[in-house]
């Protein structure tokens, strides 16, 4: 029991020191989360693909969300988990178990959600560039 505990601590810290690192990361390389203005701070590139980690001028949606820094939201809270649950009993009241299932899927396995739609939006874009003007993306 001792040695579980020891290891989800050393879990949490380490999860806690990647958050730190990449909000430092984007501090140092992409536009702040509170910029007011949105013109300034972004990376010049002419490569599109780099849109996916960072905030790059050229890319520009209603619904655009960089890896960087939000994946650090994802380690923030993977860090706290063995501090807040140390017990991993849910806060939430028991449900029946069948029609919350792809609630608590999605919620168990959101980092690899998101980082395989990741890959799989950038696999899908560059193919649809690559059918459109016939070259690739890189």
């Amino acid at each position: 029991e001792h040695s579980k505990r020891l290891s989800d601590l050393t879990l949490g810290i380490v999860c806690l020191a990647l958050s730190f690192l990449f909000i430092w990361i984007n501090n140092k390389y992409n536009r702040s989360l509170y910029a007011q203005d949105y013109q300034s701070s972004y990376i010049t590139t002419d490569k599109q693909w780099l849109g996916l980690f960072f905030n790059v001028y050229s890319w520009a949606t209603a619904d655009y969300f960089p890896l960087f820094p939000f994946i650090s939201f994802f380690f923030f809270g993977a860090g706290l988990a063995p501090l807040l649950y140390p017990k991993r009993k849910s806060l939430m009241p028991s449900l029946d178990g069948v029609w919350h299932k792809p609630f608590t899927v999605a919620g168990r396995y959101s980092l690899i959600i998101y980082l395989g739609l990741q890959v799989v939006l950038f696999a899908l874009i560059a193919l649809v560039t690559y059918i459109a003007t016939g070259t690739f993306i890189f």
